[in-house]
Protein backbone atom coordinates (compact mmCIF):
# COMPACT_ATOMS: atom_id res chain seq x y z
CA UNK A 1 0.00 0.00 0.00
CA UNK A 2 1.88 3.19 -1.30
CA UNK A 3 1.68 6.45 0.81
CA UNK A 4 -0.86 7.89 -1.57
CA UNK A 5 -3.65 4.93 -0.82
CA UNK A 6 -2.96 5.75 3.32
CA UNK A 7 -3.25 9.61 2.82
CA UNK A 8 -6.75 8.54 0.85
CA UNK A 9 -7.82 6.19 3.74
CA UNK A 10 -7.21 9.01 6.50
CA UNK A 11 -8.93 11.71 3.99
CA UNK A 12 -12.20 9.29 3.68
CA UNK A 13 -12.42 8.83 7.14
CA UNK A 14 -11.88 12.57 8.16
CA UNK A 15 -15.10 13.32 5.48
CA UNK A 16 -17.12 10.94 6.84
CA UNK A 17 -16.71 11.76 10.87
CA UNK A 18 -19.22 14.46 11.88
CA UNK A 19 -17.27 16.30 14.38
CA UNK A 20 -14.29 16.88 11.78
CA UNK A 21 -16.88 18.63 9.89
CA UNK A 22 -17.68 21.21 13.14
CA UNK A 23 -14.84 21.55 14.31
CA UNK A 24 -13.38 22.72 10.34
CA UNK A 25 -16.56 24.88 10.30
CA UNK A 26 -15.50 26.53 13.77
CA UNK A 27 -12.09 26.96 12.88
CA UNK A 28 -13.21 29.07 9.11
CA UNK A 29 -15.31 31.24 11.74
CA UNK A 30 -12.86 31.79 13.84
CA UNK A 31 -10.49 32.75 11.59
CA UNK A 32 -13.21 34.89 9.87
CA UNK A 33 -13.71 36.34 13.22
CA UNK A 34 -9.85 37.05 13.67
CA UNK A 35 -9.48 38.79 10.40
CA UNK A 36 -12.42 41.14 10.94
CA UNK A 37 -10.80 43.74 13.17
CA UNK A 38 -7.92 44.46 10.61
CA UNK A 39 -10.04 44.47 7.52
CA UNK A 40 -12.18 46.88 9.32
CA UNK A 41 -8.80 49.42 9.87
CA UNK A 42 -8.02 49.11 5.87
CA UNK A 43 -11.89 50.11 4.81
CA UNK A 44 -11.98 52.69 7.50
CA UNK A 45 -9.10 53.95 5.66
CA UNK A 46 -6.23 54.02 9.03
CA UNK A 47 -4.37 51.37 7.61
CA UNK A 48 -0.94 50.76 7.62
CA UNK A 49 1.06 53.90 7.97
CA UNK A 50 3.05 55.72 5.32
CA UNK A 51 6.79 56.06 5.51
CA UNK A 52 8.50 58.93 3.82
CA UNK A 53 11.44 58.17 1.58
CA UNK A 54 13.71 60.33 3.61
CA UNK A 55 13.31 57.49 6.42
CA UNK A 56 15.75 54.16 7.17
CA UNK A 57 12.14 52.45 6.86
CA UNK A 58 10.89 53.78 4.08
CA UNK A 59 13.82 52.88 1.96
CA UNK A 60 13.24 49.48 2.74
Amino acid sequence: MSIADKLDQVHARARGNRWLGYFAVFNRIALAAGFLPSGMVKIMGSGLPIYRLTTLWGII
